[in-house]
């Protein structure tokens, strides 16, 4: 038996799998770089960086965490 369904509802069901499919696209491309790196593949970058200003971002990145 067939349900007849509102547009609204095929919308909100189309926005939940397009979520749904970004988290699995997230997930690959993941799992990718992880396959890669552990054939070697992946060259890291080095290059120069200021210390102070990378640890400054660092803690106001995780600063509302410490508080709680």
């Amino acid at each position: 038996m067939t349900w007849a369904r509102a547009a609204d509802d095929y919308k909100e069901n189309l926005c939940a799998n397009v979520e749904d499919l970004r988290g699995m696209s997230v997930m690959i491309d993941d799992m990718l770089f992880l396959a890669k790196a552990s054939n070697r593949l992946v060259i890291p970058q080095q290059r120069l960086i200021a210390l102070d200003q990378f640890c400054a971002s660092v803690l106001e990145y995780n600063e509302l965490e410490a508080e709680e």
